[in-house]
């Protein structure tokens, strides 16, 4: 089934003692086999370190949090548009910023068919975080796509597969926050990849971790 969403709301979020609203539109166009498109999610950003954001309207979310099921990348690559036939293998690290973006397979079980996994992006603060940590500079937020294939150690910028969908637009991401991307009936029995790239003068990058305090993108499965 091919359908398209347009949504534009409004999204109020506390940041300090100051109070911001701002728009965020999301267009999904998407030919679905397995499981259903993730819907966009919360731009919301948690009002505490490691809180959870608040789950999308029209539909269940997931954790915004390690709590429960949830999946892990398995693979990580980073492309750069600036050195466009270069393959930068596999990495650790999730990297964003004006020339480089990272994606991310996620290998999903058969068993996840029926269940709903919402796709978060975790960025906690850095005296949180144990085994990990990140370098930050300019600001921004981050685009999510999910391609039409997976990544592998070979990809580059110039042959990564094409984009599936755009699944959501975080306008402004700041350290001591949980995003919710994206939730939606699970990938049962796939591989997929999800691309992030960095919007305005965003460079954001950071070791992938799940120990305490898990910081990068997952999956969590409800």
């Amino acid at each position: 089934m091919t359908y398209t969403t347009i949504t534009t709301c409004p999204v109020t979020y506390t940041e300090g003692a100051e109070t911001k609203t701002s728009m965020t539109t999301s267009v999904v166009s998407v030919t679905s086999t397995h499981g259903t498109a993730l819907a966009a999610g919360t731009t919301t950003p948690a009002t505490g370190s490691g809180g959870a954001s608040s789950p999308p309207s029209g539909g269940q979310s997931c954790p915004a949090d390690l709590s429960g099921d949830f999946e892990f990348p398995h693979l990580i690559v980073s492309v750069d548009k600036e050195h466009p036939d270069a393959a930068a293998g596999t990495s650790f690290n999730g990297h964003f910023s004006s020339s480089i973006s990272s994606i991310f397979n996620f290998d999903f079980p058969p068993s996840l068919a029926g269940r709903t996994c919402s796709l978060i992006f975790l960025f906690p603060t850095r005296e949180t975080l144990q085994t990990s940590d990140f370098s930050l500079s300019g600001s921004g937020g981050i685009e999510v796509t999910r391609l039409d294939g997976p990544a592998t150690e070979q990809t580059t910028f110039n042959n990564q597969p094409p984009v599936n969908v755009t699944v959501n637009t975080i306008p402004d991401v700041q350290p001591g926050n949980s995003y919710t991307v994206g939730s939606g009936g699970c990938f049962a029995g796939t591989r997929s990849a999800y691309k992030v790239s960095a919007t305005g003068s965003l460079d954001l990058d950071y070791f992938q971790d799940y120990n305490p305090a898990p910081i990068g993108l997952y999956i969590s499965v409800c």
